[in-house]
């Protein structure tokens, strides 16, 4: 069954919480499935009894990816649009109160960006109290789940590449999705050629 349901089913919740989360449980146990909103839902109403945070596990694999580009660039990111959304995924400065873990906010300067949490190094994602929209949980789950497949998405429907937010240019990196150097520093597979940190050094 999914750990979101799981969750979800183990919550202290309110009386009325509970009716909600009851009535969520209910329709996903008769047909197998629920909405992105309702998925939202999930998440929001289960986190409520972590004394005011959500956390979200599975994304060690997107601090992984940051940690390794890290040795290579200086402030490396995760950028995704979709939908009039952004979502940018960088490792927080040596400074921050964050210092060590992932920042997901929608990229604008500090003070007016929208804040979606952070990523703890054991890969647990950290949300605010008032939840993250679904659409951002979504995209950020995706790159979790297979960061291959999400960045070459990403490429092939917007003709820009994730990691670096510059125009894919050859046949190649457009057909990959991402370009070899981005490949290199982040540690992915370019097309069926494995790209090294020595290819990039």
């Amino acid at each position: 069954m999914d750990k979101r349901i799981e969750d979800l089913r183990a919550a202290e919740l309110s009386d009325r919480d509970r009716n909600f989360a009851d009535s969520l449980l209910d329709q996903y146990e008769r047909t197998g499935g629920l909405s992105d909103k309702q998925w939202y839902w999930v998440v929001k109403l289960a986190g409520k009894s972590n004394g005011g945070t959500e956390q979200l596990g599975d994304c060690k694999v997107i601090f992984d990816l940051l940690t390794r580009a890290r040795a290579h660039l200086k402030w490396p990111k995760i950028v995704f649009h979709r939908d009039g959304r952004t979502v940018q995924m960088k490792m927080a400065g040596e400074r921050s109160r964050y210092a060590g873990k992932v920042l997901l906010t929608d990229g604008r300067p500090f003070g007016s960006n929208e804040w979606y949490g952070y990523i703890e190094p054991n890969g647990v994602w950290v949300q605010p109290s008032r939840g993250v929209p679904g659409d951002v949980q979504v995209l950020v789950k995706e790159l979790a789940a297979d960061p291959v497949k999400a960045a070459a998405d990403y490429g092939h429907l917007t003709g820009q590449c994730c990691f670096c937010n510059l125009p894919l240019t050859d046949a190649r990196s457009t057909t990959v999705g991402y370009g070899p150097v981005c490949a290199g520093h982040f540690g992915l597979p370019w097309g069926k050629q494995e790209v090294t940190d020595e290819d990039h050094g």
